[in-house]
Order: C-alpha cells, then sequence, then structure tokens
C-alpha cells in the first residue's frame, strides 16, 4: 500500500469533507447517509471511524464500523467505506475493510464474546473493484437490491382488492399481528424474524413511520397483509414505501398489487409527487415484476455481501 497517507479517527469537522467522498466515490449516498454521520458521538467517531488523509490534506478514503444486535443470540456489524476515485488502486480500500473488520470484531467482543458476528457490506451493483475487494476478503454476495421510483403525475393503477379481503386504517392495537404477519410474509429473508422489541425498533418507533400513510388488509377480521411508509422531513415531494407484506396463503390474487395501489392514490392525495420503494431483485414473490407492471422504474441497483466471524 502507498504509505504517504496520514490514518487516524474521524472528526466532526470532518464529516461535510468525508461526506463529499463519499459522494465522490459512490454516486447513491444521500443526505440520508450525512444525517447518520452527524449522529455519531464524538467518542463514537473516535472508536469506529478511520480516514486516509491525503498529502495535499484532502481526505482520500474513509471508513466506519457499526455493531448493534440483530436477534438473541448474533450481533450484525455494518461496515460503511469509500475511497475517493483519484486514490484507487493503492490498497486503501482493501486497508480499511481489514480495519473495519478487526474493529467490528473488538466491539463484538466487548458486547458478548459468545453471540455470532455477521458483518455487512454493500455497494453499487455496477462497482466491478468494490465487488472484487469484498470478495477478496472473503464477503460472499447475499442479496441484490434496487431502488425504484413511480412518478405520482403520470395515471395511477386502480387498487382492486380479492373478494372478501377489506382495507382499514392502521391501528397500533394491531401492531404484534401486523409483526406476526410481516414474519410469516418475509419468512427466509435476509432481515430475519423480528421481535417485538426489534419490530418498533426497525418500523414503528423511527421518527420516519407516519401511521396515516400505513394501512391494512383484512380477511375475517385478521391481518393478511399490509404496508407501511416513510416520510423524510429532507425530502419534500417524496413517500417511501417502505414494506408490501402479504400472506403466503393470500399470494396470486393481486392483493400485493392492490396495496401498492391504493399507497400510490394516498400519497398523490397527500400531495406528494413521487413514490420510491427498495425491493430485492431475486424477491420469491416476484415483486419486482410487479411494481414494473405498476410503472415504476428502476433508479440503481445496490449488491450486498455479508461474513460470519
Amino acid at each position: 500500500m502507498n504509505n504517504n497517507y496520514f490514518w487516524r479517527a474521524m472528526t466532526s469537522q470532518d464529516i461535510p469533507l468525508v461526506y463529499e467522498t463519499f459522494r465522490a466515490g459512490n454516486p447513491q449516498v444521500d443526505e440520508e447517509n450525512l444525517e447518520k454521520m452527524n449522529q455519531f458521538p464524538p467518542e463514537r467517531l473516535a472508536s469506529d471511524t478511520l480516514v486516509a488523509i491525503a498529502p495535499d490534506g484532502g481526505i482520500a478514503a474513509a471508513g466506519i464500523a457499526v455493531v448493534f444486535p440483530s436477534a438473541e443470540n448474533s450481533l450484525m456489524g455494518w461496515l460503511e467505506g469509500v475511497v475517493h476515485p483519484d486514490h484507487l488502486r493503492r490498497g486503501l480500500g482493501s486497508h480499511i475493510l481489514s480495519w473495519q473488520t478487526e474493529r467490528a470484531a473488538q466491539k463484538a467482543e466487548e458486547m458478548g464474546g459468545d453471540k455470532a458476528l455477521i458483518l455487512r457490506v454493500g455497494c453499487a451493483a455496477e462497482n466491478l473493484g468494490a465487488n472484487r475487494l469484498f470478495e477478496k476478503h472473503e464477503f460472499a454476495v447475499v442479496v441484490s437490491q434496487c431502488q425504484m421510483l413511480f412518478d405520482l403525475a403520470s395515471p395511477l393503477p386502480s387498487a382492486n382488492f380479492p373478494e372478501g379481503v377489506i382495507l382499514v386504517a392502521y391501528s397500533s392495537e394491531r401492531d404484534d399481528e401486523i409483526r406476526r404477519a410481516f414474519n410469516q410474509a418475509f419468512a427466509g429473508h435476509w432481515i430475519g424474524e423480528l421481535s417485538a422489541e426489534d419490530w418498533q425498533e426497525r418500523f414503528i418507533d423511527t421518527p420516519q413511520f407516519k401511521p396515516e400513510f400505513a394501512k391494512l388488509a383484512l380477511a375475517d377480521d385478521r391481518v393478511v397483509g399490509f404496508y407501511l411508509s416513510e416520510i423524510f422531513d429532507d425530502r419534500p415531494g417524496y413517500a417511501w414505501l417502505e414494506i408490501v407484506g402479504v400472506l403466503s396463503e393470500q399470494r396470486g390474487r393481486g392483493l400485493g398489487t392492490a396495496l401498492t395501489a391504493d399507497a400510490l392514490h394516498t400519497y398523490k392525495q397527500a400531495g406528494f409527487k413521487f413514490c420510491r420503494l427498495g425491493v430485492d431483485d431475486e424477491n420469491i414473490t416476484n415483486a419486482k415484476r410487479v411494481y414494473l407492471n405498476l410503472g415504476f422504474t428502476q433508479e440503481k441497483a445496490t449488491r450486498y455481501f455479508a461474513r460470519k466471524l
């Protein structure tokens, strides 16, 4: 590796420059990533980040390691890293990834050495250099996911629900039933089965969750499908369709299509201009094809890798 770089932890003053480095190295990075970095307390920056300072004083590369509980007996390590395009092929990415892996292992030991640690990283699907780097460091592809967009100025599809299914507003009193429906609908998905605490933390208690943009599909007063939405204050005009879930027994009846169409109508009536969502390329329910048929277009694709320590 080129030794003309000075390595140190990130400081709060570095964050704007680090964000620009991420933007230069990965066009998929947006202001949500900047918001996350700004939320890092100084002590976390000092222990869980690394930057490479180039001879001209600019930030050539940066890395962040975050570890958190993901299930009763396991921990999840999320690694974010980037090398500025002007400093590629000098070993910086490999150095950062090695440091992140070691730091995540240290954090996992501090949090409970008896728990398995799953490391995850992601990159643009077309970034062949990052793909090769992750594979070299023994990461394996978990899923390829794409972000899709619907222009709400275009004609909206009809929301035709199957016979015997009614649509009702979200109710917090049904949260545990919705969670169980989610676990059944997404059984075998990489996100894993969510406990009541995980469900609340991941979806319901987040500031971007808006219950007025969530609906439930009921059959015989039982949740058989649902959708949840997220609205980000710093992205006016955009609604994010976070989840569309349908129980396996209801698939093939057009319920997922109807729920998505209803969400689009709801967003337009509320004054939103666009709807975005993320979907796995290899979704077992062929959800991507459903969204394309409804009029969504693909914006970008991301590939996620994992390594178990």
